[in-house]
């Protein structure tokens, strides 16, 4: 660096420095500067006009730089987030946390919740009137104490997953401040903002950071936090209500020390004591599952096809899906393939009813079920309709948009168990043993767990290799379990390891008179020797370029039609105008038109060739109850108008996807 580079650099950092002070400048601003700086230096090269000395050019260069940084500065911090602010904020609720002990009170009087943490070992104890409460996460135990009942209940409490990617309650969420850092990294995705200001409160000083989310809800409030700039830790917490006629504040201070046990905060020594732990005739099967589940290959490749057998009480979403699993070191990676209900069930005037079933059988047979290879070839053959990339710490999930392009799923909502695809996990909850369970291979290990609203039963197989055989689940006061999967076909993996080739499935539910199922069959290909490539758990390779293919021949021929339907200079102007143009567009074989009129419809149009033309007659379109921009044409044959004096059929028509709010035709009979 020569001297008049280090000067210009010195220059920047001076400047800089003045006008932002405390605050981390902006990214890219000293570049700017710099760069504006070089351009006067060139200008001033060249010969200086009369009368203009290069000691006031640089006066000029000066001030544009410090223009420039107060101009950058005040659009960075009114217009969002400033980097620095981000980073203070999630450095403060580090400094929190390494706090011995914290304190919390909460609210007044008899709605006051009074809070003690400590963060080694972790333990979080809780006093709400006379219920009292200690969160044990070390022991993986709560304890509940109930003043009314004079109870105090033992649960137990599985340790916290940091995988699961979700903030929901305290006992996903080891502590209040692993709450709110989690937070904190979602909003900073969703580009919320993060501000700093000072403000003095109560005769004290304190820098107060905001975190405004784009869209206040209870998953995300609008938070405050007030920083002690002594001890950098937070002292208080305010959070808004989604309207802002109310906050609540959380009021924090940190001893050296706190309560040991419940009965410090008041629960008497002879309150009667309801233990819900497991105990070792449950924690030994549970144990031994765990095992045989940790022992699986940690590197192999599995796809399953899971397709509808029959339903009832309405059409399944979908009639075929196919998963391909990629797992490798603790990474797993799956794409799911589907054919939807809707693509299943379209057609020129829909399938009906009692066709449905038959409808749905015939898609499923178009999937080869007999080998590992005939599925691979049938998914060489499409897009992904979802990806997901899921890690220890994280999951990410790709799906295909309204648009028809695979885009990143801002919430990616609930882990599923997919690095153990048939190893389902087990909860301890209130567990129980089941005794005498037999299977059609033997005799079954069994643990009946969870709450009383949510009851499952696990059946394990210990001659399969401790494989689920048998899960039941049962959802509040049912008699019938809600949903029922069972292994019915057992395979070996190339390295020795069972595995469920096929799985029946049962989803049942009753309201009142009506009655709702779903069975599924799933059929199950491992290849435990197979070698997976890392590349394929790079996120960043889901690129445009690999999916600017990935919406389905309707997808494109709907976008196609919107786009000629906003482009066209006349178009009918009622809902019963271009209905009409439909039926005389079908009477005259105008495919093409057709295709405009309702967009997507192309794909059966040629199966129309032979259809002798009917003469139609309209009545007044009329919205549809309960649903936006949706409206019905009702429609007769002439002889059936004639006849009876009435409409027996309908179109549906809207104009959500016209940027213009022309109306086109999405469905009819």
């Amino acid at each position: 660096m020569n001297a008049d580079t280090s000067d210009t650099e010195a220059l920047i950092e001076r400047e800089l420095t003045g006008a932002v002070g405390a605050f981390r400048p902006p990214a890219g601003l000293k570049g700017a500067v710099r760069e504006r700086m070089e351009a006067e230096r060139r200008r001033e090269a060249q010969p200086p006009k009369v009368g203009f000395r290069p000691w006031l050019r640089r006066l000029v260069i000066t001030a544009a730089a410090a223009c420039l940084v107060v101009a950058v500065l005040w659009m960075t911090l009114g217009g969002g987030s400033t980097p620095s602010a981000y980073a203070e904020l999630a450095q403060a609720l580090e400094n929190s946390q390494a706090a011995e002990w914290a304190h919390m009170v909460m609210g007044q009087g008899q709605d006051m919740t009074e809070s003690w943490m400590s963060f080694r070992p972790m333990r979080i104890f809780h006093k709400t009137g006379r219920l009292i409460q200690m969160f044990d996460f070390a022991s993986c135990r709560v304890y509940e104490y109930d003043g009314g009942k004079r109870t105090l209940t033992i649960d137990y409490n599985p340790p916290p997953n940091p995988s699961d990617g979700r903030v929901r309650e305290a006992l996903d969420v080891p502590n209040l401040f692993e709450y709110y850092k989690r937070l904190l990294q979602n909003v900073k995705r969703e580009g919320a903002k993060v501000t700093r200001r000072n403000e003095r409160t109560d005769g004290r000083d304190f820098a107060v950071y905001e975190m405004i989310p784009k869209a206040k809800t209870p998953q995300q409030p609008q938070l405050r936090f007030f920083l002690d700039p002594q001890t950098n830790r937070f002292v208080r917490i305010d959070q808004r209500s989604e309207s802002g006629q109310t906050t609540t504040a959380i009021v924090i201070d940190y001893p050296k020390t706190g309560p040991t046990d419940v009965y410090d905060l008041g629960v008497p020594r002879d309150a009667k004591v309801i233990d819900y732990t497991p105990t070792e005739p449950i924690r030994t099967p549970a144990a031994t599952v765990e095992a045989e589940a940790q022992g699986f290959p940690k590197e192999y490749v599995a796809i399953t096809c899971k397709l509808v057998e029959s339903f009832q009480g309405h059409s399944p979403a979908y009639a075929v899906e196919v998963t391909v699993l990629h797992v490798k070191a603790g990474r797993c990676r799956q794409d799911v393939y589907v054919i939807t209900g809707a693509q299943v069930l379209r057609g020129p005037g829909g399938v009906s009813r009692r066709d449905e079933a038959a409808a749905y059988r015939e898609a499923c047979k178009s999937v080869p079920t007999d080998s590992m290879a005939a599925l691979e070839a049938w998914v060489a053959q499409r897009k992904p309709y979802k990806i997901k990339f899921e890690d220890t710490n994280s999951m990410v999930v790709f799906s295909i948009g309204k648009d028809g392009q695979l885009k990143q799923e801002k919430f990616p909502g609930y882990r599923r168990p997919g690095l153990d695809l048939w190893k389902l996990p087990i909860d301890l909850y209130r567990a129980e043993e089941i005794k005498g369970e037999k299977g059609r291979w033997g005799p079954l290990a069994g643990i009946e767990s969870g709450q009383p609203r949510r009851r499952t039963q696990r059946l394990f197989n210990p001659a399969r290799g401790h494989v689920c055989e048998c899960y039941r689940q049962w959802l509040g006061q049912a008699t019938e379990p809600e949903w029922t999967a069972e292994v019915v076909e057992y395979a070996l993996t190339p390295t020795g390891r069972w595995c469920p080739a096929k799985t029946r499935s049962l989803y049942f539910s009753q309201a009142g008179q009506e009655v709702s199922s779903e069975e599924y069959v799933t059929v199950c290909f491992v290849d435990d020797t197979r070698e997976v490539p890392d590349g394929l758990f790079d996120a960043s390779r889901i690129t445009a370029e690999l999916l600017a293919d990935t919406r389905t021949p309707f997808q494109r021929e709907f976008a196609k039609a919107v786009k000629i339907i906003d482009a066209r200079k006349d178009w009918p102007g009622t809902p019963e105008a271009v209905t009409k143009a439909y039926w005389e567009a079908r009477a005259a074989k105008c495919f093409d038109e057709m295709a405009v009129l309702w967009p997507g419809s192309a794909g059966w149009n040629s199966r129309l060739k032979a259809e002798r033309p009917v003469k139609y007659v309209f009545g007044k379109a009329r919205e549809l109850e309960g649903v936006k921009d949706v409206v019905l044409v009702p429609y007769a044959s002439a002889d059936y108008f004639r006849k009876h004096g009435t409409y027996n059929l309908n179109m549906r028509l809207t104009n959500k996807k016209s940027t213009k709010g022309r109306y086109y035709i999405t469905s009819g009979n």
